[in-house]
């Protein structure tokens, strides 16, 4: 929302804020050092900022939890932990946040969304969407996952309905394998990262 760039270091086990000159301004976690503290990450995913400067990082390899933080970086609270009941998480891979302040996190290899409250109260559970390896939310409220194991994108609404699917597996251009992660554009687009085929597509509306 100030237009920050963030970004996980996952071997190095550190989440960096960096300003739109690409200055580091905050570092979280401790470098090379993997832990369970309220300082320290084991191979962290994901980071969603709110619009007041709180972030929830999700903490997915190692420690299948999510973490929230104020503004300046104190710690506010902690949830999850391995396991395949609600609330707790196995691989946490992306995490995103809607209007009403509601925290989505993308928990990979139960292959389900799961929703929470800022406060990490959990409020749902979607098991009909894939494996969410990327999530990311428009100023509309539409919602974007990246199925990694399916090879496809779905557009879901804050129901969970799904709206449409894109992709499927390959190589030529709109199809993938293994699409990571995902970012939608100020104009509509969508930016889709991929693993095996060693590219990022560009999609735009007809």
């Amino acid at each position: 929302h100030d237009g920050n760039i963030w970004a996980v270091d996952v071997n190095d086990h550190v989440v960096l804020k960096m300003n739109p000159q690409g200055r580091v301004i905050m570092v979280l976690g401790r470098k090379g050092t993997p832990g369970t503290t309220q300082a320290a990450f084991n191979r962290p995913t994901d980071v969603a900022v709110a619009p007041n400067g709180d972030f929830y990082v999700a903490d997915g390899y190692g420690n299948s939890r999510v973490v929230k933080f104020a503004k300046d970086g104190s710690f506010l609270a902690e949830w999850g932990r391995k396991g395949k009941a609600p609330g707790e998480f196995d691989l946490p891979h992306t995490v995103v946040l809607d209007s009403r302040g509601r925290v989505y996190v993308g928990d990979r290899e139960n292959h389900r969304v799961q929703i929470f409250d800022p406060n990490g109260k959990f409020l749902a559970e979607w098991k009909h969407v894939g494996s969410p390896w990327g999530l990311d939310m428009t100023p509309d409220q539409r919602l974007f996952l990246a199925d990694g194991y399916a090879d496809r994108v779905l557009q879901l609404n804050l129901e969970g309905q799904i709206l449409g699917s894109l992709g499927g597996p390959g190589k030529l251009p709109g199809r993938f394998a293994y699409a990571h992660a995902l970012a939608a554009g100020n104009g509509g687009e969508l930016y889709i990262a991929e693993i095996l085929n060693w590219r990022a597509q560009k999609f735009v509306k007809r």
